[in-house]
Formats: C-alpha cells, sequence, structure tokens
C-alpha cells in the first residue's frame, strides 16, 4: 500500500508540495506525475540502504549483548563500549548500531 499525506496552510501549499513530490503541474493547473518518479520514490521509501531508520535496534543490541555476557563476554563487551568512548550500550548513537552489533556477533 502506497500512503501519501502532504498538508499545508493553504491549497497553493498542498498543490506546490505536491508537484514537487510528484512531478510538476502543467500551465493549465492540472497536476502531471510523472509515474518513473513516483515508483522511485515509493522504491527508496522501502529500500532499508536509503533509509535513515537503523537496520538494527537498541533492543537487539541490548538482546545480543546479555547473551554474550552469559558467555562470558563481559570484559570484551566493556571492551568494545571503550573503543567507542563509552561505558553503556544506551550511549551508542543510532548510526553506531550497526557495527557495535556487528562486533558484538564476532565475540
Amino acid at each position: 500500500m502506497i500512503e501519501i499525506k502532504i498538508t499545508g496552510e493553504t491549497i497553493e501549499e498542498v498543490t506546490d508540495a505536491l508537484a514537487r513530490t510528484l512531478g510538476g503541474i502543467s500551465s493549465a493547473g492540472t497536476l502531471e506525475i510523472d509515474a518513473k518518479k513516483v515508483a522511485e520514490t515509493a522504491k527508496s521509501k522501502e529500500d532499508p540502504e536509503d533509509d535513515d531508520t537503523p537496520s538494527v535496534t537498541l533492543a537487539e543490541i541490548k538482546t545480543l549483548a546479555k547473551a554474550k555476557m552469559e558467555e562470558q563476554k563481559s570484559k570484551a563487551i566493556k571492551g568494545l563500549l571503550a573503543d567507542l568512548g563509552i561505558k553503556k550500550i544506551d550511549q551508542l548513537d543510532e548510526d553506531q548500531y550497526a557495527d557495535f552489533y556487528a562486533s558484538l556477533e564476532e565475540l
């Protein structure tokens, strides 16, 4: 399902935002939609590589870290955190999640 939500204070703001998103408006005031651009936009939203959200969540990191601690890997985990200049997993930046998770997996 594709859902598009555009808000604005006036119809002109909404029309302009829609035009920028989907294509353009002709001189007659009708909306011209570039299907290729719409498809590319939809694909980029579905493609996790282009998404700003991390592919690994903090909860997943904590779950793996707990499992590694049960394997007596606490010192190694503390070392990974120290390498990043932090003391707690909660202090990780979102852009560090994937790399930290990979490092945990290697322990």
